[in-house]
């Protein structure tokens, strides 16, 4: 085994069983591991990645307003009306992730004058498409591109603000903060929401104890090295670290809560709240079964089927 298979072995092990605390003994959690992992290292499970995220946002696409029904009061707050209120030059935004464009209408609205211009760019052609179906005007631009590459091509001092809710954590960082930084004009802002470590960890558990009880079954495994903040602290730290000073910051949590676990599954699923867990299994039919009856069995919280999506977010200006 070399290196490169141990540190699959081990990042696996903390992160997809040790540190879920989950309702399966150490030794089944073991197994499972080794199970998986030698499935991995013969190629018979592969590493879930963006193509797999992007089918799943192509999927979640004509449903994904029910996220922003629960989630939309935190999108609300990355946009800073103060800051947009108190300049009135022409506006140059960027809505990196634009989903299905909530962000973007919300910057359409704020600005309150016609000089402005905004791109959305995002990985699902799906969520694009919607986006230009709603969003019909000549200053708003929509592209189905990565992310990163967009950001690399983007002229220094180009965007007054770069907004970004809920796309970071499918993101490599370092390229992603570098580029804002240089695409932002001076005194720029950087306006982020993300899901914290830990989110939604009651549905993430029973999709891990399925994953130990059914290692035979496993295609695809998630990849765990995406980041998501476990405090407000430790965003500040990251984002510092590239040349941001913030301006606002928050975190907190919003209670899911469905009246049966088939309609938390359908949320989670037609959100992308759970991106990419469809991929994991040989038996995308059977997962779901499993799913809802491990949510059905812990999960029921005064007659109601509850999870809490846990976020941090905050706007940051260029230094």
């Amino acid at each position: 085994m070399n290196l490169d298979q141990i540190k699959v072995y081990s990042k696996m092990g903390w992160d997809y069983f040790i540190n879920k605390r989950l309702d399966v003994s150490l030794w089944q959690q073991f197994k499972s591991l080794s199970k998986i992992s030698y499935r991995h290292l013969t190629n018979k499970v592969t590493i879930i990645d963006s193509s797999d995220f992007k089918a799943s946002y192509d999927m979640a696409a004509e449903c994904f307003d029910q996220w922003n029904e629960r989630m939309g009061i935190v999108s609300d707050k990355i946009v800073d009306l103060d800051y947009i209120a108190s300049n009135s030059r022409p506006w140059n935004f960027l809505d990196f992730g634009c989903g299905t464009g909530y962000v973007t209408s919300n910057l359409m609205k704020a600005i309150g004058h016609d000089e402005y211009k905004i791109t959305g760019i995002d990985l699902s052609t799906n969520m694009i498409e919607i986006c230009k179906n709603r969003i019909k005007d000549e200053r708003v631009n929509f592209l189905n591109v990565d992310g990163i590459e967009h950001l690399k091509e983007a002229p220094d001092a180009h965007y007054d603000g770069v907004f970004c809710t809920w796309a970071l954590e499918y993101v490599p960082q370092d390229p992603f903060f570098t580029n804002i930084h240089r695409a932002l004009k001076p005194h720029g802002q950087l306006a982020l929401a993300v899901s914290k470590r830990g989110t939604i960890i009651e549905v993430e558990s029973c999709i891990m104890e399925i994953l130990a009880e059914y290692p035979d079954m496993v295609k695809g495994v998630l990849d765990i090295s995406c980041f998501l903040p476990e405090s407000l602290e430790e965003l500040k730290k990251k984002v510092g670290k590239y040349g941001f000073t913030p301006v606002k910051m928050e975190d907190g949590f919003v209670e899911l809560s469905f009246d049966t676990p088939e309609e938390m599954l359908d949320w989670l699923l037609n959100t992308g709240d759970i991106a990419g867990a469809m991929q994991m299994f040989t038996d995308a039919d059977f997962f779901k079964k499993q799913v809802v009856e491990k949510i059905r069995s812990k999960l029921c919280k005064n007659g109601k089927y509850t999870t809490y999506q846990t976020y941090v977010y905050g706007i940051f200006a260029k230094q």
